[in-house]
């Protein structure tokens, strides 16, 4: 669910309706795992945790994704009292001069307080998960252990990305990207714009373009745009299957034995 497009959003901001949210939340069926996300930062949203209260007393599980620089240790027991125990951390830095160049002004100590307040928090709830993301701005094979030995003893998965650039295309992949496209599985997030995106290349491209074919909540459940949207990704010539046959976001489902994905790899601590 990404539901606030904060102050670096490069469009107009959108921002959810409190029965949009809602609705959505209850068309999700068995409880499930519910991440929330924003362009920009979700929690600059007042009503942030709120919503996420919200989906837990629907018996949904909150997560969280996030820049890290709005975690306090207030918030964050607040969101460990609702229920939240996964806690993803978009970094992409492991020192303080090149994150504030990357997160635009961005403190990393705020990152590595957040981390250090949830790993102590463990003690009391031992399920939580404290995630880093950290894209590749350079050839793997050149920063990558680098990278794994600083964050070993600080959270409790890392996960290396290649670059994306255009939205649609990657660089700094682990391997050459392979000429055998693979299927694209579909997973629908619920946009500021309250149109459901079928993928995280749209969910990318709506933060900029308007796309008034893709569902919106108001008029369509989720299970009704799945299979509109699956209809769209496999009819040659829709205009959803026409930006999907230039983009690369599939090579994150690409596996090869032994060697695994271009796009990824996940550091277990």
């Amino acid at each position: 669910m990404c539901h606030f497009n904060g102050p670096e959003g490069k469009k107009k901001r959108d921002i959810l309706k409190r029965d949009q949210i809602e609705r959505a939340l209850d068309m999700a069926g068995e409880p499930a795992e519910i991440t929330f996300a924003g362009t920009g930062e979700f929690l600059v949203d007042e009503n942030a945790v709120d919503y996420m209260r919200m989906c837990a007393d629907k018996g949904h599980k909150p997560a969280l994704l996030t820049n890290g620089q709005l975690l306090t240790p207030g918030l964050m027991d607040e969101m460990l009292s609702i229920g939240t125990r996964q806690f993803f951390i978009s970094v992409d830095a492991i020192d303080a001069k090149t994150y504030s160049r990357v997160r635009r002004g961005g403190k990393f100590e705020k990152i590595l307080s957040a981390c250090a307040h949830l790993r102590e928090r463990q003690s009391l709830y031992p399920d939580i998960r404290v995630q880093v993301s950290h894209i590749m701005f350079a050839p793997p094979q050149t920063v990558a252990d680098e990278i794994v030995n600083f964050w070993r003893d600080k959270v409790d998965v890392l996960l290396l990305r290649a670059e994306y650039y255009d939205n649609l295309f990657f660089r700094n992949t682990f391997y050459p990207i392979p000429r055998d496209r693979c299927h694209c599985p579909l997973s629908l997030t619920l946009t500021p714009s309250g149109h459901i995106s079928p993928c995280c290349a749209m969910t990318l491209l709506q933060h900029m373009y308007r796309f008034p074919w893709m569902p919106h909540i108001d008029t369509h459940t989720l299970d009704e745009a799945s299979t509109l949207l699956t209809d769209m990704y496999n009819a040659k010539g829709s205009k959803f299957n026409h930006i999907c046959q230039k983009c690369q976001w599939w090579i994150m489902f690409y596996h090869r034995p032994n060697i695994g994905s271009p796009y990824s790899r996940t550091y277990m601590f």
